[in-house]
């Protein structure tokens, strides 16, 4: 029986209650110019710059950022946004190296608790920006380890091999030949040494970890439903096979893709995320709040200048159907702007668990066409063979939507009965009025249903006339009675007609009269 990609997307966003509450129900759904791609490959190379920036995002165990975070690699420090974001260039690659192995770690408060995570990255020489780094933190009263040793079918130990852990969902018994869904953004990972040896510590306790050992030339390895408890360590113990395997790898299954705009602030303040919780809601109307991130994603050099519309970003993510594999690599991301026959190699995705690609590429545009594609890459011929599989055809198309704009009533202002007005966004087809009582955070509240819930629309599955469907950019308030003196935020989100593409207008306040 084919997969139910409908009751696959709803696991991933039912599992995380995002802090504003569904109400995208007729949001639902899924899927010119003659320029190209000039971005060019990643994977790295001996040459070129001996630098580059490390980016990726720091979340808790269900994808929710976490603002304010303190991320290091060696001496080098950046602070997470607003969307959980950080930043860290000048990471070196010695000279004469192909690449060099690092220790991310991240910090921040949860709730007044200090949580902690980390995570092992491969940067490599003449990759400009190594993206999709991503680290999940927790309490380190829950944290445990994964611990073990890698060799061949004769014992001897395999250095440099990669381990994978991520936390799998329990099978949806109505759907019982659903791909497997990971609850973590990100796998963690570990590299063995010399002897073999591996540790991943510093990871939330479950009785569901999924375990992946995988080394060029051989045959991946793994275990499932690993059991960590919190102050324990668990021992994960792999021999690899190989290369007699097979070197031949399936197209993937379940491509698609959308786009987000939204806007930029410039506070990295606890609490300051509603941008975040806005992003989370549309990915969890799409049933991607729980999609694995790839965690390697090199990207290639490449002449790049924002042209994105000022204080927005605009990510388009790109998801696929995990396949356990036992010759799985990782995969290769191809990318096309405008037309749909001049793909490139965009990045490179060394994790065998990845089903999910963001890019947050500055030069995507509002209005331009961008296909994705991706190929795997098997264990046995890549990297020294280049082997890879086919890729998937047709590709994914996603077209970003331009920000989008709020007029009145003006914000911080005091009125009796708000109407609410906005831009209109060409291709736009949808918009959402969203009302909420309160200032919407995640931080204050790691239960996220209960994080930040609007006023208008009250029932998720029901938005009544805070959706508008004619194309109409003004409408008047119909929500609960408001309170003389209470301040209320209010924010719009839009959308095309297949629900690829989205955009979220700034958060603006106003005082009842």
């Amino acid at each position: 029986m084919k997969p139910s990609k409908n009751s696959v997307l709803t696991r991933r966003f039912a599992l995380l209650g995002v802090a504003i509450a569904l109400c995208f129900g007729a949001f639902a759904g899924c899927s010119s110019g003659s320029s190209s791609d000039t971005s060019g490959g990643g994977g790295g190379g001996g040459g070129g710059s001996r630098v580059s920036t490390v980016v990726g995002r720091v979340t808790d165990g269900e994808g929710a950022p976490v603002v304010g975070a303190i991320v290091k690699i060696g001496a080098l420090t950046a602070q997470t946004t607003q969307f959980g974001n950080y930043r860290l260039p000048n990471v070196e690659i010695p000279s004469g190296q192909i690449s060099q192995t690092y220790v991310v770690t991240a910090s921040g408060l949860v709730n007044g608790v200090k949580w902690t995570g980390s995570n092992v990255i491969e940067v490599f020489a003449g990759v400009a920006i190594s993206t999709n780094m991503h680290i999940v933190v927790s309490d380190p009263f829950v944290q445990g380890e994964i611990r073990g040793r890698v060799t061949n079918l004769s014992g001897t130990p395999l250095s440099g091999a990669s381990v994978y852990a991520s936390i799998a969902l329990p099978t949806d018994p109505a759907h019982p030949t659903d791909p497997v869904v990971f609850s973590t953004l990100t796998a963690f990972l570990g590299i063995t040494d010399s002897a073999g040896n591996y540790s991943i510590p510093e990871i939330p306790q479950s009785s569901r970890y999924v375990v992946v050992a995988s080394y060029p030339g051989k045959l991946n390895g793994q275990k499932s439903d690993v059991i960590v408890s919190a102050g324990g360590a668990t021992p994960v113990n792999f021999s690899l096979s190989g290369p007699g395997g097979s070197s031949t790898v399936p197209v993937p299954n379940g491509l698609y893709g959308i786009s987000l705009t939204y806007p930029t602030t410039a506070t990295r303040a606890l609490g300051a995320n509603v941008n975040a919780i806005l992003r989370q809601r549309v990915l969890k109307q799409k049933g991607w709040t729980n999609r694995h991130i790839a965690i390697k994603g090199n990207l290639a050099n490449g002449s790049i200048t924002r042209d994105a519309p000022a204080g927005t970003n605009i990510e388009n993510i790109v998801t696929w159907d995990y396949e356990p594999l036992n010759n799985l690599y990782g995969y290769v991301v191809l990318r096309s702007i405008n037309i749909a026959t001049n793909f490139k190699p965009y990045a490179v995705l060394q994790d065998p668990l990845a089903d999910r690609f963001s890019d947050a590429d500055s030069v995507i545009t509002p209005d331009i066409t961008y296909y994705y594609s991706i190929a795997r890459l098997d264990t046995i011929n890549y990297p020294t063979g280049g082997a890879e599989g086919d890729p998937v055809i047709p590709p994914i198309v996603v077209r970003p939507l331009n920000k989008i704009t709020l007029s009145t009533p003006a914000n911080n202002s005091s009125i009796s009965n708000p109407v609410f007005g906005w831009s209109s966004v060409s291709r736009a087809t949808l918009y959402q009025v969203l009302v909420y009582d309160r200032f919407p955070t995640l931080q204050s509240d790691i239960d996220l249903t209960n994080g930040a819930q609007p006023i208008w629309p009250a029932d998720p599955n029901n938005p009544g006339s805070s959706l508008i469907t004619d194309g109409r950019t003004s409408q008047s308030y119909q929500g609960p009675a408001l309170i003389p003196g209470h301040q209320y935020y209010w924010v719009v989100l839009a959308s095309d007609n297949v629900g690829s593409a989205f955009t979220i207008s700034p958060l603006y306040t106003f005082t009842a009269k």
